[in-house]
């Protein structure tokens, strides 16, 4: 087993299994440690320099972790305060096959078997079944409910909504929780935001454009400030002002004038 082979293995799990931005880094990043000490059965290595290393918080670092162990990529057992996370490569030969395209051409029951935990052996359940209430174990950890709650900010129908919630797969909540935020800017006013359970029942992050405005009219232009009326001229003071420059005048000639 080498760096080669298992970012080929990863290469062909893609098609299948698609993995975020995060996950691809977090992978090749655990590879390049791996190799760097010389391809040792298990290694350890801390979550805090992981993070520091791809610039990303525990909580995504362990969400996007965890998608790689249930992709069958690698093992690893978690730390603790003094103990970092010991990380094992799974070697591609030994694994399970890729999960194939069925008969029908469509390679939606085969990635949503492996999701569910159905594949046993070398052999994939390719029937459909109906997705449960409750999300398989080991998906709970992934984009947590607690993540869209928090984010939507509008808190109506609680229960509700962590029940649909449940039922959405991992790349529908991921899908969710990129729309939200800027879906959140466009409604400052909660009152105009969707209800919560409205949100998640129509699967409004599919929608293409945000909401601009609550009327969907401009705003209204600022009226020009009125023009002051022109000052009236003292008669008096301006003939007063007229004198005096003239004396000033004539008193600047005679000053310098010469004598015939």
């Amino acid at each position: 087993m080498n760096g080669y082979t298992l970012a080929n293995q990863f290469r062909k799990l893609r098609a299948s299994f698609p993995f975020s931005a995060l996950e691809a880094d977090l992978f090749y990043e655990l590879v390049g440690l791996c190799n760097d000490r010389n391809w040792p059965t298990e290694f350890q290595y801390s979550n805090p320099l992981l993070c520091a290393t791809l610039g990303v918080s525990e909580k995504l670092l362990i969400s996007a972790r965890n998608r790689l162990k249930q992709a069958g990529l690698l093992e690893f057992t978690s730390g603790h305060k003094r103990s970092p996370t010991v990380y094992r490569f799974l070697d591609p030969d030994a694994k399970i096959p890729l999960p194939q395209v069925s008969k029908s051409g469509s390679k939606n029951d085969s990635i949503s078997d492996r999701e569910s935990g159905s594949i046993s052996g070398t052999s994939i359940n390719k029937e459909k079944t109906k997705r449960k209430t409750k999300s398989p174990a080991g998906e709970s950890e992934q984009f947590p409910f607690a993540d869209f709650w928090q984010a939507y900010g509008k808190k109506e129908d609680k229960h509700k909504c962590e029940q649909r919630w449940n039922t959405l797969t991992p790349a529908e909540r991921q899908a969710a929780l990129a729309h939200i935020p800027g879906y959140v800017a466009a409604t400052p006013e909660k009152r105009y935001r969707k209800n919560p359970l409205t949100y998640l029942n129509g699967k409004c992050w599919q929608d293409e454009e945000l909401p601009t405005t609550r009327s969907g009219q401009p705003p209204a232009p600022v009226p020009a400030p009125a023009l002051l009326p022109a000052p009236e001229l003292n008669e008096d003071f301006l003939a007063e002002q007229q004198a005096r420059a003239a004396a000033e005048q004539e008193a600047h000639f005679a000053k310098y004038a010469v004598a015939a």
